[in-house]
């Protein structure tokens, strides 16, 4: 990430509204001394946005998931402009920055709704009163733990007990992260659907699997008498005495897409689905 792109942005983003608030900390990794504009406003924090019409993201889809930890419940819609690598958020170019704030601008856009993990009982481990996961949460094993056992049961009804490295429980955002390196199925993101996929398993026959967006309950086993877990990019070391509750958000996240935009085209491009290299080495 460049700064002269990021100014680029910003002098795009100008023309087309009223005021701009960008993290004070943000700016100053990023932007020259002397790029200064009368519509930005330095915040410390998203309690200082009184309003606001939509969020960007400006970077790869980690710094898309920390944006969607900033505004949460506010029902900000928000746009990943891709300057990381694959970019299934982020899936936006700096290309399309003066056909994206003229779509703003004519509001030319509609709003996907993206469904949300919550965990009320791991609220203490990461110091909030509940935590979200637009992607997933993972459980893993210590470094220098064994296997971890898995216990999941679905509203109550045993699921399986799962032995390996650990469990992965993905939304359909998700699908197309850490799931599926691990085997598990993309599945359309305005699905509300829950998909749990093992880490590396140590039985073979088992299989990543897609459950109801209800409750989970998942019991977590290991010699060290702890594990890691995360939630999307947070990762934080639990103990193994407690079960923990995964359910689905009482809230989603906007975001916005454009007439360009669509799903299926998205992974067609980033996984080159039907590209065959055998013509590029003619």
């Amino acid at each position: 990430m460049t700064s002269s792109a990021i100014e680029t942005i910003i002098d795009s983003c100008c023309l087309y509204v009223e005021k701009i608030f960008v993290y004070r900390s943000f700016f100053a990794d990023f932007f020259s001394q002397d790029f200064i504009h009368k519509k930005i406003v330095l915040i410390d924090s998203i309690k200082d946005v009184e309003d606001a019409d939509f969020l960007i993201s400006i970077g790869g889809d980690g710094t898309f998931l920390r944006a969607v930890n900033f505004i949460e419940k506010k029902h900000i819609p928000i746009i990943g402009i891709n300057m990381g690598r694959l970019g299934f958020l982020s899936n936006l170019q700096i290309k399309d920055i003066p056909f994206i704030f003229q779509s703003l601008k004519n509001k030319n856009y509609s709003l996907e709704k993206r469904m949300l993990l919550k965990s009320v009982s791991l609220a203490e481990t990461f110091g909030e009163v509940a935590i979200f996961a637009l992607n997933d949460m993972c459980f893993h094993r210590t470094d220098d733990s064994d296997m971890i056992v898995v216990d999941v049961k679905v509203d109550g009804k045993h699921l399986n007990t799962y032995w390996g490295d650990g469990l992965i429980v993905s939304t359909p955002t998700g699908s197309t992260a850490y799931s599926l390196s691990c085997g598990g199925p993309i599945v359309h993101p305005t699905l509300e659907v829950f998909l749990i996929a093992p880490i590396a398993s140590h039985a073979l026959t088992v299989r990543p699997i897609i459950v109801p967006a209800t409750t989970l309950e998942i019991c977590v086993k290991s010699r060290t008498h702890e594990f890691l877990l995360s939630k999307d990019s947070d990762t934080q070391k639990v103990s193994d005495n407690a079960t923990i509750i995964i359910e689905k958000a009482d809230f989603s996240i906007d975001v916005i897409n454009f007439e360009c935009q669509n799903f299926y085209k998205t992974i067609s491009e980033k996984l080159m689905w039907g590209a065959d290299k055998r013509f590029s080495l003619l």
